[in-house]
C-alpha cells in the first residue's frame, strides 16, 4: 500500500496527490447534465448549490470534500457517483463523454 504524501502549510495538511473518479456522461441522466450546466454558471457567481467547474464543452470537474452532500438537494444519479468516489477516497469527480463505459452502471441514452 502506498503512503499518501502531504506536508503542512501553516498547520494545514496539504495533499500532494489528488485522486479522481472518472464517470461517463452516459451514466447520468439528461436532467443531471442540464443541472450540472446550471451549476457551472452559478459557480462563476458563487451562488451554486454544488461547486462545478467545466471541462471543455461537455465535461465537469466536481471537488469532493467531507460532508459535501449534507443539506443539499442533488440529483440522485450524481449523488450515487459522489458517494462512490468518496468511499474510494477520491478528492475529485470528473464526468466526461469519452470515459470508458462500464456494464455495471446505469446507462442513459
Amino acid at each position: 500500500m502506498t503512503e499518501e504524501k502531504s506536508f503542512d502549510i501553516n498547520a494545514q495538511k496539504v495533499k500532494l496527490v489528488e485522486t479522481m473518479l472518472t464517470v461517463s456522461t452516459f451514466s447520468i441522466s439528461e436532467e443531471t447534465v442540464e443541472w450540472l450546466k446550471t451549476q457551472v454558471q452559478l459557480t462563476s457567481t458563487n451562488e451554486m448549490g454544488l461547486t462545478v467547474y467545466p471541462k471543455g464543452d461537455q465535461g465537469w470537474f466536481i471537488p469532493l470534500f467531507e460532508n459535501i452532500t449534507e443539506d443539499k438537494d442533488l440529483p440522485k444519479d450524481l449523488l450515487y457517483f459522489m458517494g462512490y468516489a468518496e468511499g474510494k477516497n477520491c478528492t475529485w469527480l470528473l464526468i466526461e463523454p469519452v470515459s470508458e463505459i462500464s456494464s455495471r452502471v446505469v446507462r442513459y441514452e
